[in-house]
């Protein structure tokens, strides 16, 4: 659907991903590594548990922040 909607649109959308860490077999992830191929342009994430997307953003990404609401 993302690319469908960049080629459509001739731009990246915004990717909202919610609780996606206990879905996902993160340790060899296709969206992990676009994310972190910095290919999809801008997205949004949220989790309910704080550590769990810290502690895996830091294996793909390095520096993480991480903002709680």
């Amino acid at each position: 659907m993302f690319q469908i909607f960049e080629q459509a649109r001739a731009e990246k959308p915004l990717l909202l991903l919610d609780d996606i860490f206990d879905k996902l077999d993160v340790s060899d992830c296709a969206l992990m590594r676009m994310i972190s191929k910095n290919t999809l342009g801008r997205y949004f994430l949220t989790d309910a548990r704080p550590d769990a997307p810290k502690k895996i953003w830091s294996i793909w990404m390095g520096k993480v922040e991480v903002f709680s609401l």
